[in-house]
């Protein structure tokens, strides 16, 4: 008896171990205030994935360089996932949109979706597009590198707009 007893936790012990080793945890940072995000974004540069999921509109007239754009009330759902599902599972993403009100929609979804992208936040108000995009220009142009970062080459305060009309 105390043989099975052995066994059963030895068995226990074994699956617990083997799941916590197979699954990675994924770091929730939550909400960061647009100061907090844009550090975290200077900090991150080049291994961060930028993701813009405001309308297509507003993607079109202004977004941080480099951002992929997945906008969350133009797709129906199956597209949504197939192109969270795309991403690269090696690095953290930010998710943003205008006012920190369309992310609150795809934050979690994102997340319950993808649980091994190994950390995740989203910028919980208005984006500092212009801040981001003027620093990074200087970077490039500081160590002589040449990046293939999408531009929109709008560099306009956001502050004002109505991405949720």
């Amino acid at each position: 008896m105390a043989r099975k007893f052995l066994k059963g936790v030895l068995i226990f012990i074994s699956v617990t171990l083997f799941a916590n080793m197979s699954l990675a945890e994924q770091n929730d940072l939550g909400g960061l205030t647009p100061e907090a995000a844009l550090e975290y974004m200077q900090k991150n540069a080049g291994n961060l994935i930028l993701i813009d999921v405001a309308p297509t509109r507003w993607f079109e007239r202004e977004t941080f360089n480099g951002a992929i754009h997945i906008p969350e009330n133009e797709l129906d759902g199956a597209e949504k996932d197939k192109r969270y599902s795309e991403l690269p599972n090696d690095k953290p993403i930010l998710l943003f949109c205008r006012r920190g009100v369309t992310v609150l929609k795809a934050y979690p979804h994102v997340k319950d979706l993808r649980p091994d992208i190994p950390e995740i936040s989203y910028i919980a108000g208005a984006p500092l597009f212009k801040d981001y995009n003027e620093w990074l220009i200087a970077k490039d142009e500081n160590s002589g590198s040449e990046n293939n970062f999408a531009s929109t080459g709008n560099l306009a305060s956001s502050a004002d707009t109505d991405e949720d009309k």
